[in-house]
């Protein structure tokens, strides 16, 4: 979170967060990374070794 002491974004906007990552953190068959939410830089979407 970024310095506030709770988030919420909608399923669609976190999705769109997931996607950027599997679209853009992918080496191999491995997917890696994090980005922030769609319309929510507070809420960061992270993906580990997937």
């Amino acid at each position: 979170m970024s310095g506030q002491q709770s988030v919420s974004s909608l399923c669609r906007d976190v999705a769109y967060g997931l996607e950027k990552v599997f679209g853009s953190c992918t080496r191999g068959d491995t997917v890696s990374g994090f980005n922030a939410a769609g319309g929510n830089g507070g809420l960061i979407v992270d993906i580990g070794d997937v």
